[in-house]
């Protein structure tokens, strides 16, 4: 096995991104994932360890992603940190108010692991670039 960075993936969501055999599969690609279903819960998790990316379902209705996304955008220590929106819905508009919302990254679901993953560290890269 070759050692690779570990990616620290936060998952603001009720399951789809984590469920245990989703983070196994996950860790076996570097990608390790804090599961939040609250912005309390996300709120802790970010002030006890340093994040690399926030993943956000959209269809999650006890949060809304638009909101949360504004809202982490505009403090100072975490407007440079990536953030990823997610749904099934593929209209236009969804992706438009992800976008608009602040999110770096707009992907379908369901998210084939592997193709995630790779747009997960190009994201990454390219934030690490510029």
């Amino acid at each position: 096995m070759t050692a690779q960075a570990t990616i620290k993936l936060l998952s603001l969501d009720d399951k789809t991104v984590t469920t245990d055999l989703d983070r196994a599969g996950y860790r076996k690609m570097g990608v390790m994932v804090r599961a939040a279903a609250s912005y309390d819960e996300a709120n802790k998790v970010l002030k006890a360890e340093k994040i690399d990316l926030i993943v956000i379902n959209m269809d999650y209705k006890p949060i809304n992603a638009g909101e949360i996304t504004k809202h982490l955008k505009a403090q100072d220590e975490y407007k440079e940190l990536p953030i990823v929106l997610t749904s099934v819905q593929t209209s236009a508009k969804v992706r438009n108010t992800a976008l608009d919302a602040g999110a770096d990254l707009f992907v379908e679901q369901p998210l084939p692991r592997q193709y995630f993953i790779e747009k997960l560290k190009q994201l990454l890269e390219h934030k690490t670039r510029t």
